[in-house]
């Protein structure tokens, strides 16, 4: 009898295989263990990615650091219902080996030579298990504190059950020569200066890199431009690069990466033309290293099809959701700098982002969008309206 043989520290089921050592086939094993607490009904959700910020990403050797990890769907809304656990790796290099944020210039610190390089809160050592409370969001506070100057460091939160799922964040110490930066954009906010122009003139477009409603002034990122058409009398865009639908500046014919200079903003003076008339166009510009970060503006020149291609809008309800959708980022900043009491209430931001993802989903046409009528749509908006009133 193996006397204290064995603790569990997760809850879920376990299995304990027993097995000869010079002989595989001579085994056995026991599956009757089950942890305290443990669930049958513990679930991922809709988890397509994590989402991670901190307190600071140049932190010194004596200063703990906040990780906040918020698990999301594949349209980047919070996965309230998930119930899997997290767990962590931590990479290293010097300042005098570290050239970019790839896994080949990062070694991975390992459990037995972790004292050396940081000191992790000792009840995450092991990962955490995300419960109801959390509704799919975790602050992990003094979460990890990093020994070594002049060093960076990668935190790496992952899904125990689905590794592919992870997330990743980088701290620098002191002097690095990395040339990567840790930003905390999720969403672009275009503006251009004329929407409806001619074939004969060039629009500006300015992309604000954005963490929530606020701009992001640590975006490093390069963003690139893809261009759709549809002409007055098709019911669907289609992508182009041909110069029979549009002239783009050829400096941004390969993109744009953001540096310090634009703190996070950017205006593409007289970035593109549009050649062909009575078509209607859209610029969609989106993070090319995580593509999920993304936006676009719609242009209308000459006259477009009076019709909606949405089954269950007119076109002018169509019309209505797309006006509603370009001011909403406006409007909700006017709203948050007018009543404070709107930045603090978590419900009110959930309720907006829905809604939200829900008119991109009507302005894309999604066979399985939420709101399948104007009517229904009119009638969310409504409810988030008066509730933002009710607290403000």
């Amino acid at each position: 009898m193996f006397s204290d043989f064995i603790k569990f520290k997760k809850n879920y089921y376990f299995k304990v295989v027993v097995e000869d050592t010079d002989d595989n086939d001579i085994d056995g094993y026991y599956d009757s263990f089950k942890a305290s607490g443990t669930s049958s009904s513990s679930s991922n959700g809709d988890l397509d990615n994590f989402y991670l910020t901190t307190d600071d990403t140049t932190p010194t050797t004596s200063q703990y650091v906040d990780l906040t990890v918020k698990a999301r769907d594949s349209s980047n809304d919070t996965v309230t219902n998930y119930r899997d656990s997290v767990n962590f790796k931590v990479y290293y290099c010097s300042a005098s080996s570290c050239s970019s944020s790839s896994s080949s210039d990062r070694h991975l610190i390992s459990s037995s030579n972790a004292s050396t390089y940081y000191t992790m809160n000792s009840s995450y050592t092991d990962g955490y298990d995300f419960t109801s409370s959390n509704a799919g969001q975790k602050t992990f506070s003094s979460f990890i504190k990093f020994k070594k100057n002049n060093y960076s460091y990668k935190v790496q939160v992952y899904d125990e059950n689905d590794t592919s799922i992870y997330k990743e964040i980088i701290f620098n110490l002191g002097s690095s020569s990395s040339s990567s930066s840790s930003y905390n954009t999720d969403n672009f906010y275009i503006t251009t200066d004329d929407s409806t122009p001619s074939t004969s003139q060039y629009v500006d477009l300015t992309v604000k890199a954005r963490d929530g409603t606020n701009t992001d002034t640590t975006y490093r990122g390069t963003v690139q431009f893809e261009v759709y058409y549809r002409s007055s009398s098709s019911s669907s865009r289609t992508l182009t690069t041909s110069p029979t639908y549009y002239t783009m500046n050829s400096t941004y014919s390969d993109g744009y990466t953001f540096t310090s200079s634009n703190a996070g903003q950017k205006t593409f003076t007289d970035l593109i033309k549009f050649n062909k008339n009575n078509y209607s166009y859209k610029v969609l510009v989106y993070d090319e290293d995580d593509e999920n970060i993304d936006e676009y503006k719609e242009f209308t020149v000459g006259s477009s099809s009076s019709s909606s291609s949405v089954n269950g809008f007119t076109s002018s309800e169509f019309t209505t959701v797309e006006n509603i959708y370009s001011s909403r980022d406006d409007m909700i900043t006017n709203l948050e700098n007018q009543y404070s009491k709107l930045k603090s209430s978590t419900r009110r931001q959930t309720m907006s982002d829905d809604l939200r993802a829900a008119m991109r989903e009507i302005i894309n046409d999604n066979s399985s969008k939420t709101y399948d009528t104007f009517d229904e749509f009119y009638a969310a908006f409504l409810d988030r309206y008066r509730y933002t009133i009710s607290i403000r």
